[in-house]
């Protein structure tokens, strides 16, 4: 005759169950039948979760508490991995708010370790249900507290796609719950705690989002502004950056340059309705009527084409006099560059420094550059600049502290001409005096005061120049790979009264 475990493991729990009941009535006490009694639940519990059935699955669990097995560490840590299995096979129109509620009911009757990978797998399981209005009360349960280093890093399938972690999903969706509630205090002591997650796991990209939206609702722009800015610089091509950068921003023409630039982004038009209506009244707000009117006709185009209804504050404006007697403005709104000013926002964490172009190769576009004395480096300059040349001097923003060191990468975010008169430093300047040579007449140079400056070959021969003639040129200290050592270097060469006409 076949055991409990055996037709449980064949699949036949109904004689299973049957079974083990009959055991289990003929001696309440004895604990291998109690627990036997359990497994068997616990198997249909299983089935259940495979096809997302919550009722029996609710009936079998409420049958192993009855039986007093939900504090027993092994059955508890088996159900972890039911509870997961049923959220992720529960039907979308069955994620409501009583399943919700039944679900977090029964989740808390268990007793697993804190922290664990079997707890953690109770707020994953749970996420799949966060819509419900009590998803906040579960997470204040559940208690991030216990999150496991492991929690915070990507879960990867075995297909190699990577899965947000289970920390950011919980963090994000935390954020959704304290946005919509408005309560002011508890945003600021989360806001509080989040940034904190932001800065110790900087890998994790929405969470500085959420923070910063946090911290705008709670009266703090430019704090906002310091969380956003590395999560915006990863996501500058979205729209929805640019819009709440712009909610950010307190000065006029910056936010209207936010906006500008958002609604600049490749996207459907459908998704740019809001950012629209909000640029049209601050476009309004500046008296640029003629500008509001275009993206007022954008949007009620992209509404009515789609069956959907103009908001009544749009419907207002068109309704005021200065609607009807301007004529819309040209594709291209005001005279703003819009892309240098969302540039410096974005980047404005960076550090900026001049920089002077030592070395071009166009093929592969790559700039040399000496940006400080004994500082040099090399960007890919086709994203940033059309043309680029040696001599050119630049401002370049980049994160100096991971930039030491000679001949580095440097990861330039913003690169453009620099403007106006440069003045001599320790690793540029304007020098006059004669040509030089050494005895062979291989090496030729300049003498000034406090050093000299080596004159490349290819100048002397473009230049026509010779040993005695006087020339001003321009040099940089940069570092000579030939010789191993750093000295001046000659990256224009005149003679001197070209120089002077």
């Amino acid at each position: 005759m076949a055991t409990v475990k055996e037709l449980k493991e064949a699949g036949k729990l109904d004689e299973a169950l049957e079974m083990a009941k009959g055991l289990y009535e003929s001696e309440p006490d004895n604990v291998y039948y109690r627990s036997g009694l359990a497994w068997v639940y616990d198997a249909y519990c299983k089935r259940a979760a495979e096809t997302g059935d919550v009722q029996v699955f609710a009936d079998a669990f409420a049958e192993i508490e009855r039986l007093g097995m939900t504090g027993d560490n092994v059955m508890s840590k088996a159900l972890c991995w039911r509870f997961l299995t049923l959220t992720r096979n529960i039907g979308q129109g069955e994620k409501n708010e009583p399943v919700g509620r039944l679900i977090s009911s029964m989740i808390r009757q268990l007793q697993v370790e804190k922290p664990s990978k079997e707890y953690s797998l109770l707020l994953k399981a749970m996420l799949k249900l966060k819509e419900f209005t009590l998803f906040k009360d579960f997470c204040d349960w559940w208690d991030f507290g216990n999150f496991m280093p492991e929690d915070y890093a990507d879960e990867v399938l075995p297909n190699g796609r990577k899965l947000m972690s289970v920390a950011e999903q919980a963090y994000i969706a935390y954020s959704k719950i304290m946005l919509n509630e408005g309560n002011i205090v508890e945003i600021k002591e989360f806001a509080s705690q989040l940034q904190d997650i932001v800065e110790c796991y900087p890998k994790m990209t929405y969470p500085g989002y959420y923070c910063a939206r946090l911290l705008l609702r709670s009266g703090g722009g430019s704090e906002a502004l310091d969380v956003l800015l590395p999560f915006a610089q990863k996501k500058k091509s979205e729209f929805w950056i640019w819009q709440l950068m712009a909610e950010i921003q307190t000065d006029y023409t910056k936010r209207l340059a936010c906006l500008m630039r958002a609604v600049s982004c490749r996207t459907e038009e459908k998704f740019l309705v809001k950012v629209r209506q909000i640029f049209a009244s601050t476009l309004i707000d500046g008296k640029h009527y003629a500008e509001a009117k275009l993206q007022i006709a954008k949007l009620v185009t992209c509404l009515s084409g789609n069956g959907n209804k103009v908001p009544t504050a749009v419907q207002n404006w068109m309704a005021e006099p200065w609607y009807a007697s301007i004529q819309p403005a040209s594709a291209s709104p005001l005279c703003v560059d819009y892309m240098s000013i969302t540039d410096s926002l974005l980047y404005g964490n960076l550090d900026e420094v001049l920089a002077v172009v030592s070395f071009v190769n166009k093929d592969k576009s790559i700039a040399n550059v000496v940006y400080g004395r004994e500082k040099t480096g090399f960007f890919k300059y086709a994203r940033l600049l059309r043309k680029v040349r040696v001599g050119d001097v630049l401002d370049l923003r980049f994160d100096m502290k991971n930039a030491a060191g000679s001949n580095n990468r440097l990861n330039v975010a913003v690169a453009t001409l620099h403007k106006g008169k440069v003045k001599d430093s320790d690793f540029y300047k304007r020098v006059g005096g004669h040509v030089r040579s050494n005895s062979k007449g291989t090496f030729f140079s300049i003498d000034f005061q406090g050093g000299s400056a080596y004159i490349p070959m290819q100048l002397m021969k473009e230049h026509k120049l010779s040993v005695g003639d006087n020339v001003v040129a321009t040099a940089i200290y940069d570092y000579n790979k030939k010789r191993g050592e750093w000295g001046w270097r000659c990256i224009s060469v005149h003679p001197a009264q070209k120089a002077e006409m």
